[in-house]
């Protein structure tokens, strides 16, 4: 049987580190960025959207130098023509908003006798409410954010870490996965509403998949936020 060296550069790209970039993200920002922009700015809204300002701007950065741009072979692959994939995005954004909607009603349903409100989604209103813009600004950085980290990062290195699967079996088990991290992050694992962040990551998931570009779901994760 031929050894393989995990080492090697191709490898070191492809497996182990964005393992590490993943694991970083969470301590680089809530444990040292956030810090010591909470301390510099004092304003909660204002630092939280600088902290994922800077998380945001350094991803790019290593996806842009270390990786060429393609994360995984999602990226590698030949995207769709940039106006078709606007539009597209602007369709599912309206699809999404109506499926949403049917799962918070199921929820409502299901879980009637628990409240189902997300706290994070709560946080967010309640700074909205004193301290607008700073939260319109959070909603482009973090939508952003959010997509490098669990869609290209995370669920494009699930999508290809299954490839050897059914092709349905390896999207949904990498959308489902991504999207459940990405929701217990949140909320917590057992969260009623992680059947909204799994609804979500399937279909924002799909659209990556299908038109081969990240600024797809970040349109819809935009302006879906926005909404």
């Amino acid at each position: 049987m031929r050894k393989t060296n995990l080492l090697n550069v191709k490898n070191l790209k492809k497996w182990i580190l964005p393992i590490i970039i993943l694991i970083s993200y969470k301590f680089l920002f809530y444990k040292m960025i956030s810090y010591i922009v909470i301390n510099r700015a004092g304003d909660f809204s204002k630092s939280i959207l600088i902290g994922n300002f800077i998380v945001a701007i350094i991803l790019f950065l290593l996806i842009k130098f270390i990786f060429k741009g393609k994360l995984n072979s999602i990226d590698s692959s030949e995207k769709m023509d940039l106006k078709k994939s606007i539009v597209i995005s602007i369709v599912v954004l309206f699809l999404t908003i109506g499926i949403i909607y049917g799962v918070m009603w199921i929820q409502s349903v299901i879980f009637s006798h628990i409240g189902l409100n997300s706290s994070n989604a709560d946080a967010i209103t309640k700074e909205f409410k004193s301290n607008p813009l700073p939260v319109v600004g959070l909603s482009f950085v973090t939508s952003t954010l959010e997509e490098l980290v669990y869609r290209q990062l995370l669920f494009g290195y699930l999508y290809d870490l299954f490839s050897g699967c059914n092709k349905y079996i390896r999207f949904i088990t990498a959308s489902i996965v991504s999207s459940i991290v990405f929701g217990s992050i949140h909320n917590g694992v057992f969260h009623p509403y992680m059947l909204f962040y799994v609804t979500s990551g399937i279909i924002l998931s799909s659209l990556y998949v299908y038109t081969k570009r990240l600024s797809s779901p970040i349109i819809v994760h935009i302006l879906h936020n926005l909404f």
